[in-house]
């Protein structure tokens, strides 16, 4: 098999333990075995590649049902965080999360909507302080993510038009420049829409509408915007 599909096949399964372990709190390695069908070799040495990278830890032992009690596995919730900025005509608005969803910093700022280098800045410092409040290393920051009303390109590197803001053409590198780290646009009411359905506890269908000084709306579908 070439080594391209062999490491495929290795990130695929890697992927599925770690979610796994993410939907159920406190699974063990051969429960994980037996729900994945995978051998607990492959198991063992994913579980140790996510324990290496502080993605996953052991949480105590679970009930025995005969025998030795297996080690419990749960997610570090704080491994990881985002940043997510909202833009309106006339606020920034921030929060810092963790992989749970879990706010650990926010922030709100009354400032008019401008592409220039002063509003670039102001959105870096947004991003700074956020990061500083909740003293999150900033290499566990994935990145950025920017909500405003308005249409995107599929790959959330362009605005395409905003009634709202004015604004057309706009790049999200044109308002990132000040922040190093990766950054992505979105529409503000698809973002709402996907927060209320992304945890395995919400419905995967929903209807999302946004009533502000503006409308805006989103319909999701087994988890994805239709």
């Amino acid at each position: 098999m070439p080594r391209e599909s062999v490491m495929e096949i290795k990130t695929v399964n890697r992927n599925r333990i770690y979610r796994m372990i993410y939907q159920n709190p406190r699974i063990s390695r051969p429960e994980l075995c037996h729900r994945l069908g995978l051998s607990m070799p492959t198991v063992m040495q994913n579980v140790r590649y996510l324990q290496d990278r502080g993605l996953v830890e052991e949480g105590g032992s679970l009930d025995s049902t005969g025998g030795r009690k297996a080690v419990a596995l749960t997610c570090v919730k704080d491994a990881r965080t985002a940043v997510g900025l909202d833009l309106t005509a006339n606020h920034i608005s921030g929060v810092l999360v963790d992989l749970e969803g879990g706010i650990l910093a926010e922030s709100r700022e009354k400032r008019a909507f401008a592409v220039s280098g002063e509003y670039a800045d102001a959105l870096a410092g947004m991003v700074r302080d956020l990061i500083g409040k909740a003293a999150a290393p900033a290499e566990r920051v994935l990145g950025v993510g920017v909500s405003m009303p308005g249409t995107f390109s599929a790959d959330g590197g362009l605005m395409l038009d905003s009634r709202v803001l004015r604004m057309q053409n706009l790049r999200c590198a044109e308002l990132s420049r000040s922040i190093p780290l990766p950054c992505v646009f979105c529409n503000d009411a698809n973002a709402a829409g996907f927060a209320e359905v992304w945890d395995v506890q919400s419905p995967s269908d929903a209807l999302y509408l946004s009533l502000s000084n503006t409308v805006g709306g989103a319909i999701l579908l087994g988890g994805q915007l239709y």
